[in-house]
C-alpha cells in the first residue's frame, strides 16, 4: 500500500484482530497507538502540509509567485463556486482533501496581491 502524504510503500501490521484495514498513511507518518483525538491531529497537519507543498509547486497563474503557501488563493475564474477550497480541510481528513482536489478543478491559483486586483477589475 502506498501512504497517502508521503508516498512511501508500506504493509499493514494486522494488530488485535486484524485493525488497520483502512489505514492510508504508513506508520511513520502516522504512528500505531494514538488515541483518535491524537490521530486526527497528525493527520489534520499532514494534510494542510501536503496542501501548502502543492500550492508552492503550482504558484501564482498570473505573476508566478510561490514562497509562501498562504499567500496563494484559489479564485473562481467562471464563477462556479460550491465552497472555499480551504474550508473542506478542517476535520474532515482525507475525504475533505478529496473534496478540496475537486473543487480546485474549477480554480486557478493566485498570490493574494493578483487575487485583490482581479476582483478590482483587473484581468487574469
Amino acid at each position: 500500500m502506498k501512504c497517502f502524504y508521503c508516498g512511501n510503500d508500506f504493509e499493514i501490521i494486522s494488530t488485535n484482530g486484524g485493525g488497520g484495514h483502512n489505514r492510508l498513511f504508513c506508520y511513520n507518518c502516522v504512528p500505531e497507538g494514538l488515541s483518535q483525538t491524537e490521530r486526527e491531529k497528525i493527520v489534520r497537519g499532514l494534510i494542510i502540509n501536503k496542501v501548502k507543498q502543492e500550492k508552492i509547486l503550482i504558484g501564482c497563474n498570473r505573476c508566478g509567485y510561490n514562497k509562501c503557501a498562504s499567500a496563494l488563493e484559489w479564485h473562481h475564474p467562471d464563477g462556479e463556486k460550491d465552497f472555499n477550497p480551504s474550508d473542506r480541510l478542517n476535520n474532515r481528513g482525507v475525504k475533505g482533501y478529496l473534496d478540496y482536489q475537486k473543487e480546485i478543478e474549477k480554480c486557478i491559483l493566485l498570490c493574494a496581491n493578483c487575487h485583490r486586483e482581479v476582483h478590482d477589475g483587473g484581468m487574469v
